[in-house]
């Protein structure tokens, strides 16, 4: 798997360099890695830092999901290393909708046009609804198929099916909480209110919610899988709230680089 991963993302540079070269928009100049500007990196070191964070924050959490799947039994990994591709294969689209309208929006934001910026969002967020239904889809048509062709104890497909059922529904809530946090608000330079929000959310909520369900209440393994996939649902009133908001719509362009 580590080798098919490497190879894709030499594949992926590859096309990268093969695109630049070909288009006469998309041009890849290599000095421009080089140029140095105090301002523009303390932008970026302000900007960035807290989205770094974010993605840290919500990927060792995700890890520790593991861990604490992992203690349940053989059988509950077994049925969840499953559900991951499957569930991966349903959030494709949302992903891409997401980092895809990200730069889109922040191209608007740069031109200054907070008003369509404000009014294309609107559109994005309802194109992320209907990806994240579309995932749900996705994974509904293909459970009959993993649990046909899946190798098992009778006690991991039944995990793998009520897993997968419950993802039909949580990917809704990773689609939507993804474009917001690190499409939209990323666009309007907001980094920083999706990293407090997945912090808290994350280790503040559902790593110990599990860790408790699991080895204090001792709840049975689909329980405590259930209790760990209200992580997105939980952080929507406020990520909702703040896209209401407004405050994420920030042009953060320099147009006097001095």
């Amino acid at each position: 798997m580590a080798l098919a991963t490497s190879v894709s993302r030499v594949v992926e540079l590859a096309g990268c360099f093969i695109v630049s070269a070909l288009s006469r928009d998309v041009k890849l100049k290599l000095s421009t890695l080089f140029l140095k500007n105090k301002l523009l990196f303390s932008d970026f070191v302000r900007l960035s830092l807290p989205a770094l964070g974010n993605d840290i924050a919500w990927g060792v959490a995700f890890s520790m999901y593991s861990v604490i799947i992992g203690h349940l039994g053989t059988d509950a990994v077994a049925a969840n290393s499953f559900v991951i591709v499957v569930r991966n294969f349903g959030t494709i689209l949302c992903f891409g909708i997401a980092s895809a309208g990200g730069i889109l929006l922040g191209k608007i934001i740069g031109e200054n046009r907070l008003e369509d910026a404000r009014s294309d969002a609107g559109k994005l967020m309802k194109l992320t609804v209907i990806s994240g239904a579309i995932g749900g889809l996705l994974i509904l048509a293909a459970m009959p198929f993993v649990l046909t062709y899946a190798d098992l104890t009778d006690k991991a497909m039944h995990y793998l099916k009520i897993m997968l059922l419950i993802n039909t529904y949580y990917v809704m809530g990773a689609a939507v909480n993804t474009t917001l946090i690190a499409g939209v608000f990323r666009a309007g330079g907001d980094s920083r209110f999706g990293f407090i929000c997945d912090v808290i959310d994350m280790w503040v909520y559902a790593v110990p919610l599990g860790f408790f369900a699991a080895f204090v209440l001792k709840l049975p393994v689909m329980w405590v899988y259930f209790l760990l996939c209200t992580d997105e649902f939980v952080k929507w009133p406020w990520v909702i709230k703040h896209y209401r908001s407004g405050k994420w719509l920030n042009n953060i362009t320099r147009d006097n680089l001095e």
